[in-house]
């Protein structure tokens, strides 16, 4: 291979990172190529090859960066210079075409890009060079900064096709879906984009934007991955895992995030990752602050700015002061020069007293102690038999320092700065579906299904009052109204498991719409583990709706050792000889779910469990021992009424907890129903306990409890 002088030069001008001392020396080798005689073709090649360093410096730049470097560090106006040289050599030079057209893009000559690019298509419409985006998605960049969001997503969706293994141009395509308010196309792309990015750094970039929403433990988990693949997992889970609504295919919190995240870039741009400065952090945090005072320019204070956050919560303000063009969530006394006076500091704090008292303390407290010293210090020097003059600057820079300092140490104004700070590490994101809350409660349990999945069952109530109810057409004296239910189970990693959608239309007279609930259950049989439920439920559509997200966990049930399954809360259970609703497999028992938040204390509790893998003895029958304990929270004693058998024709009470049984299965479907009048308010633990006689064998499930009294049960309309 021939090594070109130029060549070695230029690995010198890289190495010194294209400062002005590095255009000088970019000067000097060019001079020196000339010298060397090379050829055109390889000349053309180095002036390209600079002219991409000088753009993709440029590129990487922030906004603040941009601006300092197209007045003075030059990167437009040298890469200007070498494309300028290579198209004087081959106007007809794609590459420096290509080029040309970025250039023109960063310039702001929007038309003349287009143009660029359009003729670079017209030449190779597949055409990439330098590691650059191809040429489609540079014009669709251009298109976007035009406007012309069509073309732009056009343009996108071409350049996506010219290389399938990299899914990255889609990530592009949705933030212009994202401009232009179409949300579904735009987490559709986004998502789609996450599937394969092979540059690296470009992962890198995806996750930077989403860092800080971050926890301290996904950064970590961020920082320990090795692979692309892993990466891309992560920030799949990442986004789907802050969806308010994973049942509808918009993820809110993920455009809201991209929102506020381009705000904060443009309005509060730094010069570095991550491209904001403390009030861009705060803003992707928290929104828009209900009101910004801005600090009244003086000699001796820098500039500095409060957000107020009193729509989050009341007395929520932060100080942001400028320190050399990016301002710093910090104390306003960091605002304040070593040459500023006692008066400066007392009227920076008292400017904002109407925003918040807190200003107005200290504000008092710093004249306060600065009256205090300085009368100290007068009375010193007079028992000192000296004079006072000159002393008034001595004065005031000593009191200055000492309450500036102490100002801050008082149990109380710790206490505001802790909280508020702390409060930075919280986010705020409000969920707006565009209709008044519809209030649920719901529970779930499982129980052994078919082979090795297991049973689990979802229950839930809405409440009539809650419903808006309109007079039936075709009833006298009724009236109606819809529910439109959707529910989908994801595993932990946000793949959808299963989904389905009910609708119902309720009838219900007059006195039933203030005082009757619709009780209703979804089956499913899935293989065991942690999963996340999501529910949507909707009255009349836009009336009331209510979104809904929690973790369940279902048990494994495939072992052959004896088990208790998740204990089932009733409202009650009776025997029927159809299929009805409510009626578990294999049996004819109807178990109607109680899903409340709260069990009142004037109402039996009734409980629902199965047993499995009960031994046989010699003559085929089952013998098993149950007992059952109902312990409050606080630790105290153990409480039981009493075990009533309060179904059927069942009338026998028992006072004692324990009961022995026989049967003729290795499964046993058990219910029963307790007396809790005089158990005391509060949450408490149910615990049953299974011995199987033949084997010797034990096992246990428990659930908690929440006990109410009538009145407190009013006030209960809470998600369990």
């Amino acid at each position: 291979m021939r090594l070109f002088p130029w060549y070695l030069a230029l690995l010198s001008v890289l190495s010194y990172g294209f400062t002005k001392s590095s255009a000088i020396a970019s000067e000097i080798v060019i001079q020196r190529a000339i010298n060397a005689q090379m050829d055109v073709q390889d000349s053309s090649l180095y002036y390209k090859k600079l002219a991409f360093t000088e753009l993709k410096n440029y590129e990487n730049m922030s906004g603040a960066l941009r601006i300092f470097s197209k007045l003075f560090g030059d990167n437009l106006k040298r890469s200007s210079q070498y494309i300028s040289k290579v198209l004087k050599n081959n106007a007809e030079d794609t590459e420096g075409i290509f080029l040309k057209g970025m250039l023109q893009r960063f310039e702001g000559k929007l038309r003349e890009s287009e143009a660029s690019f359009k003729q670079v298509i017209s030449k190779d419409d597949r055409f990439v060079a330098f590691d650059l985006p191809n040429v489609w998605l540079q014009l669709g960049s251009t298109y976007r900064e035009m406007g012309e969001y069509d073309l732009a997503i056009d343009s996108y969706k071409q350049g996506a096709l010219i290389n399938l293994e990299d899914t990255f141009p889609l990530i592009q395509l949705s933030l212009v879906f994202m401009d232009i308010g179409k949300d579904e196309e735009a987490c559709e792309a986004f998502y789609g984009g996450l599937n394969d990015i092979r540059d690296p750094v470009t992962i890198e970039k995806v996750f930077i934007d989403a860092k800080e929403i971050a926890s301290t433990d996904e950064i970590k988990q961020w920082e320990s991955f090795k692979s692309n693949p892993e990466k891309l997992e992560f920030l799949k889970t990442f986004w789907k895992r802050r969806d308010p609504n994973p049942i509808d295919p918009v993820n809110q919190r993920l455009i809201e995030h991209y929102k506020r995240l381009n705000y904060a870039r443009q309005t509060y741009s730094k010069a570095f990752k991550p491209w904001y400065d403390d009030r861009g952090a705060l803003y992707i945090k928290l929104g828009k602050p209900e009101r910004v005072y801005y600090g009244r320019p003086q000699q001796n204070i820098k500039e500095n700015e409060s957000w107020f956050y009193d729509n989050i919560k009341a007395g929520l303000f932060y100080d942001f002061v400028d320190f050399h063009g990016s301002y710093q969530l910090t104390s306003l006394f960091d605002a304040v020069d070593h040459s500023a006076k006692i008066q400066d500091i007392v009227e920076l704090f008292n400017e904002r007293s109407s925003y918040n008292m807190y200003y107005q303390k200290i504000a008092l407290k710093i004249k306060t102690q600065a009256d205090v010293e300085q009368q100290r210090i007068e009375e010193q020097m007079q028992n000192a038999g000296g004079g006072l003059t000159g002393i008034g600057p001595l004065i005031d820079r000593l009191s200055r320092a000492r309450d500036a300092a102490g100002a801050l140490q008082t149990n109380q104004n710790l206490q505001d700065n802790t909280f508020n700070l702390n409060y930075v590490n919280k986010q705020n994101f409000i969920f707006d579906v565009g209709a008044p809350h519809l209030p649920i409660n719901c529970n779930f349990a499982s129980f052994k299904g078919n082979k090795k999945d297991s049973r689990l069952e979802f229950y839930y109530v809405v409440p009539f009052n809650q419903l808006n109810f309109v007079p039936s057409i075709s009833e006298t004296n009724k009236f109606s109204t819809g529910l439109k239910l959707n529910f989908a189970l994801f595993d932990l990693k946000y793949d959808e498991v299963m989904k389905l959608d009910r609708d119902y239309m309720i009838t219900a007279g007059g006195n039933e719409i203030t005082s009757h609930f619709y009780i209703d259950q979804l089956d499913n049989e899935i293989p065991p583990g942690k999963y996340v439920a999501a529910l949507e439920i909707r009255n009349n559509e836009k009336d009331r709706v209510g979104i809904y997200q929690f973790v369940v966990s279902v048990r494994d049930y495939s072992s052959d050792t004896l088990t208790v399954s998740d204990i089932e809360i009733a409202q009650y259970v009776d025997n029927t000889i159809t299929r009805e609703k409510f009626v578990k497999p294999k049996s004819t028992l109807k178990v109607v779910p109680n899903p409340a938040a709260g069990l009142l204390k004037n109402k039996p509790l009734t409980v629902y469990y199965e047993i499995y893998n009960l031994t046989l003895n010699n003559d085929g029958k089952s013998s098993y021992q149950i007992s059952y304990s109902i312990k409050m929270a606080e630790g105290g004693q153990g409480f039981l009424k009493a075990i009533t058998g309060v179904f059927g024709n069942k009338q026998e009470a028992s006072t004692s907890s324990i009961t022995t049984k026989e049967g003729k299965s290795t499964t046993e479907k058990e219910y029963i129903g307790f007396d809790i009048s005089e158990l005391p308010t509060g949450v408490a633990t149910l615990e049953v306990k299974v011995k199987d006689l033949n084997s010797s064998k034990e096992s246990s499930s428990v659930i908690n409890l929440t006990i109410l009294d009538e009145e407190k049960k009013k006030e209960e309309t809470i998600q369990k």
